[in-house]
């Protein structure tokens, strides 16, 4: 959804300044504002301490409405937030907006004034018209058994389109009945996403990888 906002073109005519930075797990203020400043401003070489590069931020935005996208955080310390957006709520016109994607409330909390949309699961029928179109389900493998154990795939990948795509992907090339059972009754179904810090769908298209590619 955050992609769809930041390349639809009529949707960005209202801004002047646009960026998308992945965060990931790993959140230092100064690597991540570095990395803003590097995609809205050409002119960014040099700046190494945390005050010149939020100097360089706050004159970028002065007067800018800005889009900026800080993709798949996870960090939610308090304290690194409010140092890295002052910038933002010093500057900009109104309308300007920092979009966070994240897969964890308590991020919205510690990011002062960021209220929380919660993007609703896919239902079991739209899950499975997800996972047939990139299992090219019916045209290269479309039998009523594969269907059946199809769909119970798609119960465990629990409304996320992600995991339907992906596990889609996987199956399109599998026109055995034991091969999608193998997927189903994958022990990897039951890790824990708190632990993995990836959906179990995920892990079951990374274990299917060829050893090279799993490097």
């Amino acid at each position: 959804l955050a992609q769809w906002l930041y390349i639809n073109a009529e949707f960005m005519k209202g801004f002047d300044l646009k960026a998308w930075v992945c965060v990931s797990e790993k959140f230092e203020v100064v690597e991540t504002t570095r990395n803003v400043i590097k995609e809205i401003s050409p002119n960014s070489q040099g700046l190494e301490s945390f005050t010149s590069l939020q100097n360089a931020l706050k004159k970028e935005l002065s007067n800018k409405k800005f889009f900026i996208v800080l993709d798949d955080v996870w960090s939610d310390d308090g304290d690194k937030w409010s140092n890295f957006m002052t910038p933002f709520r010093q500057n900009g016109n109104k309308g300007s907006i920092v979009l966070l994607t994240t897969r964890e409330e308590n991020v919205a909390s510690a990011v002062h004034n960021c209220q929380p949309y919660f993007i609703r699961k896919l239902s079991e029928d739209y899950c499975w018209s997800v996972l047939a179109e990139n299992a090219c389900f019916p045209q290269s493998n479309g039998r009523a058994a594969l269907e059946e154990i199809g769909r119970k795939i798609v119960k465990k990948c629990d409304g996320l389109p992600l995991a339907a795509e992906t596990l889609g992907r996987l199956l399109r090339t599998k026109h055995d009945v034991e091969e999608w059972n193998k997927i189903l009754m994958s022990d990897i179904w039951e890790f824990s996403v708190e632990k993995s810090k990836i959906i179990p769908a995920l892990l079951i298209s990374y274990f299917h990888l060829s050893p090279y590619l799993k490097r």
